[in-house]
């Protein structure tokens, strides 16, 4: 915490609060040569944005506000990353203009998927501009079937013998739907869940037919984060709302047995029915989708790895205030 320096900038603020971090409102009266105020240099260190040229030249030819620039943290600077569905990105999403009907978005991480729209008419997810956050969303439509389904390559994911991460945000608007799923309806094994059904949120990965993540009702209808850490080294499953520990599943620790690829498809606004597709209506999803992120290194997720792609999410898609006061990111992004 800067100490007080006497010097109070036009808003009445002492000018030592504009070094804190995160304060970002402040004028301070004192103008950069490109007539911004001074204080915009440092909003950089909770927005993620570049600190705009000041006209002060370093002894470097450097313009100072470098000084004040970072380089925002990233999901793939997490080891593992083997999915990443950024609604924000329109170069990944076609076509990307605002209530265009979407068909294709493509995942951001190495294994570059390619999920499709299966409709042929417009009756597709839709790209909506300045939604949440003033970001874009993907909206679901549950009366028009609106999903995607991704290509052969996405049907081949596998866990092996590792872990798993998944991490999502988004809007169900109505008891049930489904968010992201490569499943098989019923009990089976090697299933990942992730979908409301009549007001209980299901984010899991089956081990067995009966090793599921206990249910957690949760009528919750705004913007929310769920995380899923499947950690198989140390026998624990757990998943989160908003940065909030919700349920737990415990068995043997197992690095050992092979889960390998089904032949289910990976749906995103759907959940899968008894041949593996698309489920009847009441299983496709009403609302928006933010962005999804899943890690095959779930045993390296530790609190502090977790919280950080948690801060990330949070702030981006402004779901920072419902981080609990104890999580490393509540007051800022990382």
């Amino acid at each position: 915490m800067s100490g007080y320096t006497g010097y109070i900038a036009s808003s009445g603020y002492d000018l030592s609060l504009i070094f804190q971090g995160g304060t970002t409102n402040i004028t301070t009266g004192f103008k950069l040569a490109n007539g911004n105020d001074i204080a915009t240099i440092f909003s950089a260190y909770s927005t993620g944005a570049q600190a705009p040229s000041t006209g002060l030249i370093s002894v470097g030819g450097g313009d100072i506000s470098t000084l004040f620039n970072w380089i925002a943290f990233s999901p793939l600077s997490i080891q593992g990353c083997c999915l990443w569905m950024d609604a924000n990105d329109s170069s990944k999403i076609s076509p990307a203009t605002n209530n265009s009907a979407i068909t294709s978005w493509t995942d951001k991480s190495p294994n570059a998927y390619v999920f499709s729209s299966p409709s042929t008419t417009t009756a597709r997810p839709k790209f909506i501009t300045n939604s949440q956050n003033g970001k874009s969303t993907i909206a679901f439509v549950s009366t028009s079937s609106q999903y995607f389904i991704g290509n052969g390559a996405s049907k081949n994911f596998a866990l092996n013998t590792s872990s798993y991460a998944l991490f999502a945000v988004f809007q169900a608007t109505t008891q049930s739907g489904g968010i992201y799923n490569k499943s098989l309806f019923g009990g089976v094994a090697n299933r990942i869940l992730l979908l409301k059904s009549n007001n209980v949120l299901n984010c899991s990965y089956t081990h067995t037919p009966t090793g599921l993540l206990p249910n957690t009702t949760n009528a919750i209808t705004t913007y929310q984060m769920v995380s899923l850490i499947v950690n198989r080294y140390a026998g624990l499953d757990e998943t989160y709302v908003n940065g909030t520990q919700m349920t737990t599943y415990l068995y043997t620790p197992d690095s050992s047995t092979d889960f390998t690829a089904s032949t289910y498809e990976t749906l995103i606004g759907a959940y899968n029915d008894s041949s593996g597709g698309a489920n009847p209506p009441q299983a496709y999803l009403n609302g928006n989708i933010c962005e999804i992120i899943s890690y095959k290194n779930a045993y390296d997720m530790t609190g502090s790895t977790r919280q950080k792609i948690e801060g990330y999410l949070a702030w981006k898609w402004n779901l920072q205030s419902q981080l609990p006061s104890s999580h490393n990111y509540f007051n800022s992004s990382p």
